[in-house]
């Protein structure tokens, strides 16, 4: 599936179709946590986020473990960042791959428990958490895929590392 638009497409409950799903331009909001199935194997196989776009998760995070690929900025609507985390607090387990500098965006405590890695490039990652905390529970990035930048802030919340950052 491709999102490709200026408008929001609300995903509102559980989804099985198969294969891909990028966002090239407009928002992609969750608001079931399994709104790109449900696990590996069912339900969408990746998720890619072009420059343009944005996947929005209002759901507590998501269900299916499969790879979410950022690669720019999103849109006003969420606040410039290719992956936007609002509503109720989250954990995703899914692997981030950051394919160009990047913006993550939450407005809820979001655990990432999933690697967070650059496809290679000296990219930049700018993630912001406005009123909870962020914590990491897997590496972040690798001596083959390490970032340019790695920015973190949450000024009214804590952060927490439970790994290695390269």
């Amino acid at each position: 599936m491709t999102l490709a638009g200026v408008s929001t497409l609300f995903f509102t409950s559980t989804n099985s179709y198969t294969g891909a799903t990028t966002i090239t331009s407009g928002v992609l909001a969750t608001t079931s946590s399994n709104a790109l199935g449900t696990s590996a194997g069912t339900g969408t196989s990746s998720v890619n986020v072009l420059s343009g776009g944005a996947l929005s998760i209002n759901a507590g995070g998501l269900n299916n473990p499969n790879t979410i690929t950022i690669a720019g900025t999103g849109l006003s609507a969420t606040q410039n960042a290719a992956l936007y985390i609002t509503g109720i607090a989250a954990t995703l387990s899914n692997p981030i791959l950051v394919s160009a500098d990047s913006r993550i965006y939450s407005t809820v405590t979001t655990a990432f428990n999933g690697t967070i890695n650059s496809s290679g490039g000296n990219f930049n990652l700018l993630m912001h958490n406005t009123t909870g905390n962020f914590t990491f529970g897997a590496a972040i990035g690798t001596p083959a895929a390490s970032f340019n930048s790695f920015s973190v802030s949450a000024p009214n919340g804590t952060l927490s590392f439970s790994s290695t950052i390269q």
